[in-house]
């Protein structure tokens, strides 16, 4: 794999540049660079998309969490909502032990950014049958969350009844 790298590096070096040009440029036009208060929201785990992020920024920025791992990077602008670096343990056990469909109530309904491309316009993963599959099902399991959750409120509403959790 070094190897590989290495062969490569020159043209690596060249994408790499004009990715980071690219990214900052978009950053710049939505004025995500402008402000000193930045805020991301992600499911969360390992927090790499806040790490990179930062990195190419130069600057820290606020972000909140689903969950976060007990050992992850942080620091004192992230917050976990339900676990806040593994803790409390029992909802941090409890998400990791079914986190393929944590991760399926969260997934996108649609392509993926991969990258932003020269005119400040998102490059999206590309299509494929297993690419629609996962569209189709992720489509289909929001729906059903949305209706679960119109239903629970219409039942509240409806008996009067106040959630205490």
């Amino acid at each position: 794999m070094k190897g590989f790298f290495l062969l490569h590096k020159v043209k690596i070096l060249e994408e790499i540049s004009i990715e980071r040009k690219n990214l900052l440029q978009y950053l710049a036009e939505i004025d995500f660079l402008r402000d000193n208060e930045k805020l991301m929201v992600d499911v969360g785990w390992g927090c790499s998309s806040q790490r990179f992020l930062e990195s190419i920024i130069q600057d820290k920025v606020h972000a909140i969490y689903f969950g976060t791992h007990k050992e992850t990077y942080s620091h004192e602008l992230m917050h976990g909502y339900i676990f806040n670096k593994g803790f409390p343990e029992k909802e941090n056990n409890l998400v990791l032990s079914a986190l393929p469909v944590v991760e399926l109530l969260f997934t996108g309904d649609h392509y993926s950014v991969v990258k932003i491309d020269n005119n400040g316009c998102p490059v999206f993963h590309c299509q494929s049958k297993l690419e629609d599959e996962r569209i189709e099902i992720a489509t289909f399991i929001h729906n059903g969350a949305r209706n679960f959750v119109n239903d629970y409120q219409n039942i509240l509403t409806k008996y009067k009844v106040r959630y205490k959790s």
